[in-house]
């Protein structure tokens, strides 16, 4: 049965894209795990901006260490919202417990993610309040990233931080959407997350008149690599890739392999 029992922080927009950043790293779906995603960021260039395409919890053993490293330095670290995000925040504020009446976070990692913060009297409201403010969508020069492929881009939300529990059916497929390819973006390539089956997406380039300008045209990447059991990132601009092997196999509460 469900209760709502927790009211939710106020929202505020979350801040603008950071308009001058010139280099970032993205970083795919981390999924709890602080050891490989400092590998990885040691693998890659330096870079202005660390921007974790969501999924930053859930079935590794550290979700409370990504989720602090990321909040410590605001202007350098950022992330989009993700679903298990939105998971936990569900959890949260619209359950009463997690035992008995959110099964589906804890068979997707939300168990080892609560057990990293020692329950949920470690989940301070400074935690909640910077998950329900993650943006959709990072934007600028040429790049667009996105938990989840983004296939109808004529309807991006025109606000950068939105509200978690009034999405849309539109805005829910963004952290979502697993079955529908992206769409070529005009002017910007796209990178996300969330389907690990994705790779890269290529389409003829037309232009406006109807000539081809580019019959190879690169315009996505996923960069979502756990079925390989690797956690991938992206070097801005160049769209270098980076992996570092998982050091562990997560397991659901029920002992089985996690759902990706």
């Amino acid at each position: 049965m469900r209760a709502s029992v927790r009211k939710l922080p106020p929202h505020t927009d979350s801040q603008q894209a950071k308009s001058k950043v010139k280099t970032i790293n993205i970083v795919g779906d981390i999924a709890g795990r602080f050891d490989e995603l400092m590998e990885l960021l040691a693998k890659m260039p330096a870079a202005d901006l660390v921007l974790s395409v969501g999924d930053m919890i859930d079935r590794g053993p550290d979700s409370k260490k990504v989720i602090d490293w990321f909040m410590g330095d605001p202007a350098g670290r950022d992330a989009v919202l993700a679903n298990h995000e939105v998971m936990m925040l569900d959890a949260y504020y619209n359950y009463a417990t997690f035992n008995q009446t959110h099964p589906f976070w804890g068979m997707n990692g939300g168990r080892a993610c609560l057990d990293s913060f020692g329950g949920w009297g470690g989940v301070s409201h400074n935690v909640l309040f910077w998950m329900a403010t993650r943006p959709l969508w990072y934007k600028q020069d040429g790049l667009f990233v996105s938990h989840a492929p983004v296939w109808d881009y004529s309807r991006i939300p025109q606000q950068y931080g939105v509200q978690w529990q009034q999405f849309t059916d539109d805005e829910s497929s963004w952290v979502w959407n697993r079955y529908l390819n992206p769409r070529p973006m005009p002017d910007h390539f796209m990178v996300y997350g969330h389907n690990s089956s994705h790779k890269e997406h290529w389409a003829p380039l037309i232009n406006q008149a109807g000539d081809l300008v580019d019959p190879n045209y690169h315009y996505a990447s996923c960069i979502d690599n756990s079925r390989k059991r690797e956690l991938m990132g992206m070097h801005w601009p160049t769209k270098e890739l980076f992996t570092t092997e998982y050091h562990e196999t997560e397991r659901s509460a029920e002992g089985n392999l996690s759902v990706y």
